[in-house]
């Protein structure tokens, strides 16, 4: 089966690449992402392709090639629907490749910002010295999703953070915490919020201390049923039922 496009009824279905720079009817695309259309995809003067910046889509012809910078002249601006909520999404950093598949699909999902977290049960602990290097290939990894499922924007994927202190920081309306002991039902916790932001743990689970630290942060502990899942199906579960509910699918 191919990718749907992320209910792409009504929107560009070309590849989607990402504006370095917009003034007025012009844009500028340089650096990678202009390796890419050029080297990758191919394309040439005149063609026609389709480009994001912000929050806005545009289909733009290329009108200019010159030192790896692509200007172009951009048309047909249309609002993506992206999700009526932003949703922060607290991951904690997973074993091998399971936090990649986690931060791809929910960038896919709909997630507005990404926080890595650092927890006590955690697989993987991250040096802070490694730290840049990997959040520099993660933001890469959700640059790629963004622009495989046609979305407007790209979340950012900040620095890991301990537990306490990412939470400690967390303002949205709605916060939500996964918790494998118990909690409300996920369709009870939800309502009419302009903004949220959820919890999953690691591999070992979030600990009592830490579920009751993000309590204390006003975080409320919700169940995603009576089985236990695999963290990186926990995010994707969470996130489905959050955007089901929300009407964003």
């Amino acid at each position: 089966m191919g990718h749907s496009r992320c209910g792409a009824k009504g929107r560009l279905s070309m590849p989607r690449f990402v504006l370095t720079s917009q003034l007025g009817t012009k844009g500028t695309i340089t650096g990678e992402e202009a390796h890419h259309i050029l080297r990758v995809h191919r394309h040439k003067l005149g063609d026609t392709i389709a480009v994001s910046f912000r929050e806005t889509v545009f289909s733009a012809q290329i009108v200019g090639i010159a030192d790896q910078a692509i200007i172009l002249e951009l048309y047909a601006e249309a609002k993506d629907p992206e999700p009526p909520i932003k949703i922060t999404l607290y991951q904690a950093i997973l074993k091998g490749e399971k936090f990649d598949y986690a931060l791809a699909k929910a960038v896919e999902l709909g997630v507005y910002k990404i926080v890595p977290l650092s927890c006590e049960r955690g697989v993987v602990q991250l040096p802070p010295a490694k730290a840049g290097e990997r959040v520099v290939r993660w933001q890469r990894l959700a640059m790629e999703a963004a622009k495989q499922c046609g979305r407007a924007i790209v979340p950012e994927v900040t620095l890991p953070l301990p537990l306490p202190l990412a939470l400690s920081r967390d303002s949205s309306a709605l916060k939500l915490v996964a918790y494998e002991k118990g909690g409300l039902r996920l369709r009870e916790a939800l309502s009419v919020v302009r903004d949220l932001s959820c919890v999953v743990g690691p591999e070992g689970g979030l600990t009592e201390e830490e579920v009751r630290q993000a309590e204390d942060c006003g975080f409320i502990p919700i169940t995603l049923g009576p089985r236990i899942l695999r963290a990186e199906t926990a995010t994707l579960c969470l996130l489905s039922i959050i955007m089901y509910e929300l009407g964003d699918l």
